[in-house]
């Protein structure tokens, strides 16, 4: 089968650039023929390469934002791309910066999009969700009163051009039953739930022992608990003298999340590396104790605490959102409320200090990672493709 997958970014931006590229690798390797249309492909703005910032578009800030309701040159550099590669099927991803105009290729040819996140649906959730904690947690387009008035009737505007197109679509992937949920309840329809997956590419074992080390690896940004985990970490700090508190990843908050680090009157035992490579992450994971998911906003899966858990590393996390999928308390980790520092430096310390807890935790991490594995998720997108393929236009 032939496969078109279509995404903001064709490098290493994020989480779905990693499950992209897994998605891609695996399915090559059962025989499939993949190509990738992304925003840095050559007919558009040439290689990222030559781009000022690799997570920057290179027309600057008001064309991205006038692309983002519609980008002629992508939708037409897409169909060129579909009438060269002749694919069976397209595969949407992240459409943020390519615009909602690229899905009325789904007229043309099969295609499902995998729903990663809730960009397309922000503006609504305050209104379906007014007890959720999709509000004030990051900078999103959560409501008028919080993103600003003219920010929230963009998003609108947008969502509406995605949602309006999604209709055309065989199916949309949610990545979680929370996210499944969501996506119900904002009417969008035609949900597949398939579940993410990762390479198992734990590192050797080896007689090592772990460092007193608790990890956050992922997006510096406020909903992602950052700066609640610093907080945390100095409950740990103020009893235990050993663990030390570590940050890998970049993102928009990355400048306040230093001077927080500073400011900490730990400030000695947290560092913050920035971003590292998929191989230095796996040795980070092996080695430390704990890693910390303290998300504040209902995570739609969470990638990062099921990597973790192939290392064989406990996870002290929110439980919010989709993290309920393979988050089991007492089993794989330890829930915990990253709202009150007390109870979540609690859980971490309690990871730390308790041998046996980790001993079993571990065990139970490695036991339930297994169903994550990326071939299991290679085998749902093989049964939803040959199911888009086989049905008639919508």
């Amino acid at each position: 089968m032939r496969i078109l997958f279509v995404n903001d970014y064709g490098f290493d931006a994020g989480g779905a650039e990693l499950l992209l590229a897994s998605e891609r690798a695996g399915l090559e390797a059962r025989g499939h023929t993949t190509e990738l249309f992304s925003l840095d492909s050559e007919e558009l703005y040439g290689s990222a390469e030559g781009w000022v910032h690799p997570y920057r578009d290179p027309k600057g800030r008001l064309g991205t934002l006038a692309r983002q309701l519609w980008h002629p040159r992508a939708s037409r550099a897409l169909r060129g791309a579909i009438d060269r590669s002749k694919p069976d099927i397209v595969h949407y991803h992240s459409l943020t910066r390519l615009g909602a105009g690229v899905l009325a290729q789904a007229q043309r040819v099969p295609a499902v999009l995998t729903l990663h996140d809730y960009g397309v649906v922000y503006p609504l959730l305050k209104r379906r969700f007014p007890d959720g904690r999709f509000c004030r947690v990051g900078k999103f387009p959560c409501c008028p009163t919080h993103a600003g008035v003219f920010r929230y009737a963009y998003e609108a505007w947008r969502t509406r051009g995605h949602r309006r197109r999604m209709d055309q679509l065989r199916c949309v992937l949610v990545p979680s039953e929370f996210v499944g949920a969501v996506a119900s309840a904002c009417a969008i329809s035609r949900l597949v739930h398939c579940q993410n997956g990762t390479p198992s590419n734990e590192p050797a074992r080896g007689p090592h022992r772990r460092r007193a080390e608790i990890l956050y690896a992922g997006r510096y940004e406020r909903e992602k608990g950052v700066f609640a985990l610093i907080s945390a970490f100095e409950q740990v700090a103020d009893r235990l003298p050993d663990p030390q508190l570590v940050f890998a990843g970049e993102g928009g908050a990355g400048d306040a999340l230093e001077a927080r680090a500073r400011d900490s009157r730990h400030s000695h035992r947290v560092k913050v590396l920035g971003r590292l490579s998929q191989e230095q992450l796996a040795a980070e994971y092996a080695a430390c104790r704990v890693v910390a998911v303290p998300s504040l906003w209902p995570e739609p899966f969470g990638l990062v605490g099921v990597e973790a858990m192939f290392a064989g590393t406990p996870v002290v996390g929110s439980g919010r959102g989709g993290m309920s999928e393979w988050l089991e308390d007492g089993r794989t980790g330890l829930v915990a409320d990253p709202d009150d520092p007390a109870a979540f430096g609690a859980a971490l310390a309690r990871v730390l200090t308790d041998d046996a807890l980790h001993a079993r935790l571990s065990e139970g991490s490695r036991t339930g990672a297994a169903r994550f594995d990326i071939a299991h998720h290679v085998d749902a997108l093989e049964r939803i493709y040959r199911a888009a393929t086989a049905e008639p236009s919508p």
